[in-house]
């Protein structure tokens, strides 16, 4: 090796510690940490009352009812939550479990994963009915590659007045973060027409 005596030989050395193995090194550390890093899921939540009584001018109207196998199940609201989840990592991820927790006075009585076509599924992992409500659910996706998006529908019942953006979260066991794209956005479904197809007592 040259020993530095001089402006010039300095130089000569450093070009040649950047030549060798030391600067293979430094790149292989920087994309190891750059693939390494924690991923990350994009999510937006919109929710929508498709019945709501507050809303309601005909105030006689105060339940909405579902008929079963052999029960009915009445419920005094109901909303529909649309998440879409959004995998803006730099990584393709061969599957994932992803946990969606609703707060306390929240229920959910279904759950629908909506994907961009048959290669692409979303598993739920639990048993939800009207006997049966949950504050949470976990659902299998596979694969969720880079750029790729799920949707998820979920028909809640709250027991509270309103449904703000910190109900509704989400977990993992993998190491992921999820990262909100957008605020919660409350919407207005057509009540009226909604309770032409919906039989309310």
């Amino acid at each position: 090796m040259i020993e530095p005596t001089n402006n010039s030989d300095m130089i000569k050395l450093i070009v040649q510690v950047l030549s060798g193995g030391a600067l293979g090194a430094i790149i292989t550390l920087l994309v190891t940490n750059f693939r390494n890093k924690i991923q990350a899921i994009g999510y937006k939540i919109s929710v929508d009352p498709i019945f709501f009584p507050n809303s309601l001018t005909d105030k006689t109207i105060t339940k909405i009812t579902f008929s079963g196998e052999d029960k009915v199940y009445d419920f005094e609201n109901l909303f529909s939550a649309t998440i879409s989840l959004q995998n803006i990592g730099n990584k393709d991820l061969s599957e994932i479990l992803v946990g969606v927790s609703v707060a306390e006075k929240i229920s959910i009585l279904r759950a629908d994963i909506l994907s961009s076509d048959r290669h692409h599924t979303g598993l739920l992992k639990n048993q939800l009915s009207y006997d049966n409500l949950k504050s949470e659910v976990d659902i299998e996706f596979k694969p969720f590659n880079r750029k790729d998006i799920y949707e998820v529908k979920l028909l809640l019942t709250i027991n509270k007045k309103e449904i703000e953006f910190d109900d509704i979260k989400f977990s993992s066991p993998s190491p992921i973060i999820f990262k909100p794209e957008s605020t919660l956005t409350i919407g207005k479904v057509g009540l009226e027409i909604m309770s032409k197809f919906m039989y309310i007592p």
